[in-house]
């Protein structure tokens, strides 16, 4: 995790309190490495997500999906028996990892991972920690996964994944992986210049698939909140093993140290043959009529039946549709985002005063969600002394809008953190406010003017709980129209 501080300097990740970031990978987690952006961001496009830190193969079936995050071991004898026989009833695995025990996940299926990852063209920010990535794929790829996902999937793997992705996916240091001679395997990422080394590739078993991310870090919340592509590929990755008529849920185990239990699943066709025999049956009544009642010879009526009924059983055995993906809002650029980057530009030795001006910023967004609040601090603003009460007046309305379900606890919680900060910058002796400090501080501002534009938006709140991480196209299009934005 040391390497991430230094890739990050660029980010103004390294703020005061980031040293007591604590575990990573954290799922309730607000510190820029944890993930409580990506589960709470998960709400949005209609993902449940559970976090773990042990893989129980008894709490699986085969329609599970298991997202293993920087596991820190690999399976054992009997894991790999478990393991293999969860993806052969048709299970799915997701591993996102660089240097850790996610290769001894993988390595089973044809996936090769290696230490160096391939050369990249373009840097975020001109850090070459930070490579910019495309998802796409060769033909070859595209043909090797229709045989997984069905002639009838209205996207490729890589149309879905790279779905809204703009600019391309930042990395954080990542690895590569590689095919295996022989597997079935299919890249959706490869670095450039090296179609065979890659940062994305997918490999099928049995009925089931293994998707390998060379890179664990774009789901923490620092590449989440500041990328916006990374916020949209996340989400294309918790969609992309959801399929129609049931429930997507994801099982998010982080920091693996072991895995238990036993895979027995019972198979359950019983809503696909019923479906098939409604079909059979209607057939034959159609049949009958043609008929007219006359007798059939029994040999015709059982080459009737063969002929009639295997496709009804093959059409009960089809692979479900999978779930379309969700676009992004995209980012827009305010004057807020303009003047950040101009603050960001400059060699100040003290962001005090910028960081002030993002306070009074955030106070008239604060006004437009409730508009007395203007009344308050008009009358607050002779006396400075008392300017301590037109916060507690935010804290009111936060609270409000959390318990009107409005806003998801975890978005009040960080937007109660960002107002703090706030206030004490208001204070007449605040501390110094350094480049990094700025930075973070910035970044905080710009989700919350996110969050409540959102909410002045959408007062009837058809994705109430977040920043628009992740929505329907046609509010994309609704913030297109938008001239505020």
């Amino acid at each position: 995790m040391n390497r991430w501080v230094a890739a990050f300097g660029l980010l103004c990740v390294c703020v005061s309190g980031s040293a007591h970031a604590g575990v990573d990978f954290a799922a309730d987690s607000h510190e820029w490495n944890g993930l409580a952006g990506l589960l709470a961001a998960a709400q949005t496009i209609d993902v449940t997500l559970q976090a773990a830190n042990e893989l129980d193969f008894a709490s699986l079936d085969r329609h599970s999906v298991v997202l293993l995050l920087a596991p820190e071991a690999g399976p054992d004898a009997k894991n790999l028996v478990e393991l293999k026989s969860f993806l052969a009833s048709g299970g799915r695995l997701i591993v996102a990892d660089d240097f850790r025990a996610g290769r001894q996940w993988v390595a089973p299926f044809g996936i090769e991972w290696l230490d160096q990852p391939g050369p990249a063209a373009a840097h975020y920010d001109r850090n070459r920690e930070l490579p910019v990535v495309q998802v796409a794929a060769d033909p070859h790829a595209v043909e090797t996964a229709k045989q997984w996902t069905g002639p009838k999937s209205a996207y490729t793997p890589a149309q879905f994944l790279g779905h809204n992705v703009k600019n391309g996916v930042v990395l954080n240091h990542p690895a590569a992986v590689q095919p295996m001679a022989g597997a079935s395997t299919a890249i959706w990422g490869a670095f450039d210049g090296t179609p065979r080394t890659a940062w994305l590739m997918e490999a099928a078993r049995g009925r089931g698939r293994v998707l390998a991310l060379a890179d664990s870090s774009v789901l923490i919340n620092q590449m989440v909140a500041r990328v916006y592509d990374n916020r949209q590929f996340a989400a294309n990755l918790l969609r992309y093993y959801c399929v129609e008529d049931r429930p997507c849920q994801v099982h998010v185990v982080v920091n693996l140290r072991g895995a238990r239990g036993a895979f027995a699943d019972v198979p359950d066709d019983r809503a696909g043959w019923r479906a098939g025999l409604d079909w059979l049956s209607a057939l034959l009544g159609d049949l009958a009529g043609l008929l007219r009642g006359k007798l059939v010879a029994p040999g015709l009526l059982a080459a009737l039946l063969l002929a009639i009924g295997l496709p009804a059983v093959r059409r009960a055995q089809a692979l479900p549709a999978m779930l379309p993906p969700r676009a992004e809002l995209p980012r827009h650029t305010s004057a807020l985002s303009q003047k950040l980057r101009a603050w960001l530009g400059e060699p100040m030795a003290d962001y005090r005063k910028p960081a002030q001006l993002l306070a009074n910023q955030l106070e008239r967004l604060l006004e437009r969600v409730e508009p007395g609040l203007a009344a308050d601090r008009a009358r607050l603003a002779g006396a400075p002394q008392r300017r301590s009460g037109s916060w507690r007046r935010d804290d009111v309305l936060v609270d409000g809008l959390v318990r009107g379900g409005r806003w998801s606890p975890q978005a009040g919680k960080r937007l109660r953190h960002v107002l703090n900060d706030l206030q004490r910058l208001a204070q007449d002796h605040a501390p110094m406010v350094s480049r990094q400090q700025f930075g973070q501080l910035a970044a905080e501002v710009e989700w919350a003017e996110t969050l409540l534009r959102h909410t002045v938006q959408r007062t009837t709140g058809a994705h109430p709980h977040l920043p628009p991480e992740t929505t329907p196209s046609s509010a994309r299009q609704e913030a297109d129209d938008d001239p505020t934005r």
